[in-house]
């Protein structure tokens, strides 16, 4: 995630228990290619990062996070995976890749258009010539744009001594720069954290559009995990993009 937007992913062993979990979303990313390497952005604690090793890819990982990077080596003992700590509005790895996936809406963590196009310009320069680049952000809806005056339950998990944590969100709709500010409460039996992150909203004529702009071309465009084609009405939108024809050969 971006360098300056991090307090929800400081203690690593709290987002597995979480999210760590979750697979819902493998079937998109995992399989698009099965031969070569990837470059997974926003890695976190590995999640996706060693789905895509396990199918027979040889990976890196790009988190700012140290603390996530940390418990991501720890899960991929034995895996071929490299982490590195870094930016992914700005780095250089010094090889292109086959697949570049950012997993997690983290896209929304870019909150001005410049931080966009610098992620854009980055991956462009890391994809090869036949390279996909996939990501997945949410489709704005009336209810992610919106205000909350109270706190609301979200859902509930447990963490890793066995106890349930109940969470709960509030909510500030930023219009002029379509960003939501989040405030996120996790409440244990005798504690609780307040947590708080700011992610920014983008509608699909304006993504498309930007991706258009910085050199890419759509392959595929859903609006859910099931890989049902993207509408207006859908709750995700899930980008399969790759460098357009003159973009490689600029190459």
């Amino acid at each position: 995630m971006a360098l300056d937007n991090l307090a929800e992913y400081q203690t690593p062993e709290i987002y597995d228990a979480e999210y760590g979990s979750f697979e819902g979303d493998l079937n998109i990313f995992v399989g698009l290619k099965t031969i070569g390497n990837a470059l997974d952005l926003a890695c976190g604690t590995g999640r996706l990062t060693i789905a895509l090793a396990k199918s027979g890819l040889i990976c890196t990982g790009l988190d700012s996070s140290q603390a996530m990077l940390e418990r991501a080596s720890l899960k991929s003992t034995g895996l071929d995976i490299s982490y590195i700590q870094g930016d992914m509005r700005d780095f250089k790895i010094h090889q292109k890749f086959d697949l570049i996936s950012m997993a997690g809406n983290s896209f929304q963590a870019l909150l001005t258009n410049d931080d966009q196009r610098n992620m854009l310009t980055c991956v462009k320069s890391h994809l090869k010539s036949d390279g996909i680049f996939t990501f997945n952000t949410r489709n704005p809806m009336p209810d992610d744009l919106r205000t909350t005056n109270e706190f609301e339950f979200w859902h509930s998990f447990t963490d890793p001594k066995g106890e349930l944590v109940k969470v709960y969100g509030q909510q500030a709709y930023n219009s002029a720069k379509d960003i939501v500010h989040y405030t996120t409460k996790r409440i244990w039996p005798q504690t609780q954290t307040i947590t708080d992150i700011e992610l920014r909203f983008v509608e699909e004529e304006q993504l498309l559009k930007l991706l258009d702009k910085n050199g890419f071309e759509i392959i595929s465009l859903f609006g859910d995990l099931n890989k049902t084609p993207f509408t207006s009405v859908s709750k995700n939108i899930i980008v399969l993009a790759k460098l357009r024809k003159q973009e490689n050969n600029d190459q």
